[in-house]
């Protein structure tokens, strides 16, 4: 089992293209499918300008300036990428809210790879959110940093496992990442001893797929496990972290600070999430 059909959140940045890079690397040695997506809603200029203005003359100079965007994007997609086969490479322009658009398409591919948002982009309404797309699509995301470090996807994976329904999902997800691995690594954090069955179960599963994991299990510290988690990436060499996504409901990670977005604030290596 492996990808075959890979999707990329693409829209010509430096963390598009990072993400790219990624999606690249996945594919060339099963000769997968990569298909770029640029999803575009309308600039929040139009309207806060479209009622001073006449509003052809708002729409038409957005639209222009939208459409030579898009050529760009388009172009820059098929030249970032033009050392695959050409027949392998497919590319989506799909107009309307960005994470909806990437939400609905996803379902469609066996991944989807993306960077962290732009905030500071020119476009902000051709960006996408990977945890929103991660939570909301019921496909694995995974997350390209800008600026990964060496050890990026170097055969050495990091399973983050609670025992949790977005975790077990993840690693479902993950099999063909993990399945190609040299290195399995198993972190738990602050397991209680009556945890160890459920760890055995989890184990074994992973050695019936041709894997024997080594179980790291930390106590769970007044630190944020989100950095416990990319702190034990590092400190052990893996390249790559699988996680679940918003174990616990989005609006709380996002009011209280949570594993997810600390993890996509700070990763330099890739994320495979899923929830």
């Amino acid at each position: 089992m492996s990808y075959q059909n890979i999707l990329v959140a693409y829209t010509a940045t430096e963390a598009s293209n990072a993400a790219l890079a990624v999606a690249k690397k996945l594919a060339k040695p099963t000769n997968a499918h990569v298909t770029g997506l640029l999803a575009h809603g309308l600039p929040a200029s139009f309207y806060n300008y479209a009622a001073q203005v006449p509003h052809t003359t708002v729409l038409t100079e957005l639209t222009e300036s939208d459409t030579a965007r898009r050529d760009e994007v388009r172009a820059a997609f098929f030249a970032q990428a033009g050392d695959m086969p050409a027949d392998r490479l497919h590319f989506l322009d799909l107009r309307g809210e960005p994470d909806l658009r990437l939400i609905e398409a996803s379902r469609s591919y066996d991944l989807t790879v993306m960077g962290p948002t732009d905030t500071g982009s020119e476009f902000p309404h051709m960006e996408g959110h990977p945890d929103v797309v991660a939570r909301e699509a019921g496909r694995p995301v995974l997350l390209a940093p800008v600026e990964p470090t060496a050890q990026a996807l170097n055969g050495h994976v990091l399973i983050a496992w609670d025992g949790g329904n977005a975790a077990a999902r993840a690693v479902a997800d993950a099999l063909p990442l993990i399945k190609d691995a040299n290195t399995v690594s198993v972190l738990s954090v602050g397991a209680r001893e009556e945890d160890a069955q459920a760890m055995n179960r989890f184990t074994t599963h992973l050695e019936r797929h041709g894997k024997r994991p080594k179980h790291i299990s930390l106590p769970k510290t007044r630190g944020r496990i989100g950095d416990t988690i990319l702190s034990t990436a590092a400190d052990i060499g893996a390249g790559l972290v699988i996680m679940g996504a918003y174990e616990h409901s989005k609006f709380a990670e996002d009011l209280f600070g949570g594993v997810t977005n600390r993890v996509i604030a700070k990763a330099n290596i890739p994320i495979l999430m899923s929830h």
